[in-house]
């Protein structure tokens, strides 16, 4: 009875549609799915391989102690597996563009608040700084080691300083979580003194300024804020 049922063509029908099954559900959750095994548990890559070699290789005989309905089960379970393979596989090759950017589903929110404090610091808005930090933000120069409560670095900004021009490039995520989320970027503009005019120009590269922002009563606001960090 074992032998008859470990080659019965039906058992691949069901590892077909299990397969078919597996591949929606993965085009429904793809991005979930993607970051997860991409940026969050990249070793889960090599588990899902290594299920699927052992299935190919002694599926079969498995089945030979499985009864009608566990059998079933098993192949439609063993064709979702082939297909999340072939998806991890597959997205390997074709997704290299892809950044944590993209796993980061309130990404351009996040990227708006960072530029409504640089447009903040052009109009000395201390309103605007209120409500996109936390009242326990930090704002930090990692060339000097300062560090200064939120509030307290920009009020002192605002009477020593003129801004013009603020501008921020190159969004990356570096670390996420559904809570807190940390992103760098590359900052420039003209600035001087209060009364003096923006006689002065800045241009920090890439990962120059670190953000990191949090969701509190499910609001996004900036909690730390690092420049100088190149």
């Amino acid at each position: 009875m074992g032998a008859e049922k470990s080659k019965n063509p039906g058992s691949w029908k069901q590892v077909a549609i299990g397969a078919v099954l597996g591949g929606v559900g993965i085009a429904l959750l793809f991005r979930s799915f993607f970051c997860y095994y991409t940026f969050q548990e990249p070793a889960i890559k090599f588990l899902f391989w290594g299920l699927a070699l052992v299935y190919g290789v002694w599926g079969n005989k498995f089945q030979l102690f499985m009864n009608e309905l566990t059998g079933k089960i098993f192949n439609f379970v063993a064709g979702g597996l082939v297909a999340a393979t072939l998806v991890m596989l597959f997205t390997t090759f074709l997704t290299p563009d892809l950044t944590k950017n993209y796993c980061v589903h309130d990404f351009d929110r996040l990227k708006t608040l960072i530029e409504m404090e640089g447009k903040a610091v052009i109009a000395k808005n201390i309103d605007t700084i209120h409500n996109i930090f936390t009242a326990d933000a930090v704002i930090s120069n990692h060339r000097t080691d300062e560090a200064f409560q939120a509030y307290t670095y920009y009020s002192q900004k605002f009477v020593k300083e003129e801004h013009c021009a603020v501008t921020h490039a190159d969004f990356l995520v570096t670390e996420y979580s559904r809570e807190q989320v940390t992103i760098t970027t590359s900052s420039m503009g003209n600035y001087g003194l209060s009364g003096a005019g923006c006689d002065k120009a800045y241009s920090n590269p890439p990962g120059s300024d670190e953000w990191v922002f949090r969701k509190q009563d499910g609001i996004w606001k900036i909690v730390r804020f690092e420049i100088n960090l190149k």
